[in-house]
């Protein structure tokens, strides 16, 4: 479910979550934070040890429930909606309505 709010936080937002928290000395290296040069390990590390401040990242076009659906996927695995909450959430599940 993880993976799910990583690919819609970029399909929405057009970058990638968690960017912005993992800088190193070049200062575009925080977009790399998926490439190969990082190991798990430092991944989880600069996520769960930062967080997701999604009121850094939202626009106009965010809704409070797209900001909801996004903070309950891109969080620690106890707190993460299951597929089932996910699907239910309302606001996919108006997005799915109007199909």
């Amino acid at each position: 479910m993880f993976s799910i709010g990583v690919l819609t936080f970029s399909l929405l937002l057009n970058m990638q979550p968690y960017a912005k928290y993992c800088v190193r000395s070049d200062p575009f290296a925080s977009m790399l934070i998926w490439s190969p040069e990082y190991t798990a390990e430092q991944r989880y590390r600069c996520i769960f040890r930062n967080g997701l401040e999604l009121e850094d990242y939202h626009g106009p076009f965010l809704s409070a429930s797209c900001l909801d659906f996004l903070d309950r996927l891109l969080c620690l695995e106890d707190d993460r909606m299951s597929v089932q909450e996910a699907i239910e959430h309302p606001w996919l599940s108006e997005k799915l309505a109007d199909f």
